[in-house]
């Protein structure tokens, strides 16, 4: 028996902070300082996230479209 919990995209995103780039928060990121600023919003989960055993301290959440456009999924990214 599996203990995979799945999310929504979109719940995921919701309750997410999105961060636009003015924000002192958002420069101070570890990713925003080790990759640059993208000039864009960005999404932090403002937990830490548990995958499969791997923790993930305020990662990044990274929306996923399909051609359409339409939000198939979110990735996770962390320093």
């Amino acid at each position: 028996m599996s203990n995979v919990t799945t999310f929504d995209p979109k719940s995921i995103l919701a309750n997410s902070k999105q961060l636009n780039p003015q924000h002192l928060e958002y420069t101070k990121h570890e990713i925003i300082q080790r990759f640059g600023n993208p000039q864009q919003a960005i999404h932090i989960d403002q937990a830490c996230v548990d995958i499969e055993g791997v923790k993930y301290d305020r990662p990044f959440i990274l929306p996923i479209y399909n051609a359409q456009l339409e939000l198939i999924q979110c990735a996770v990214l962390a320093d």
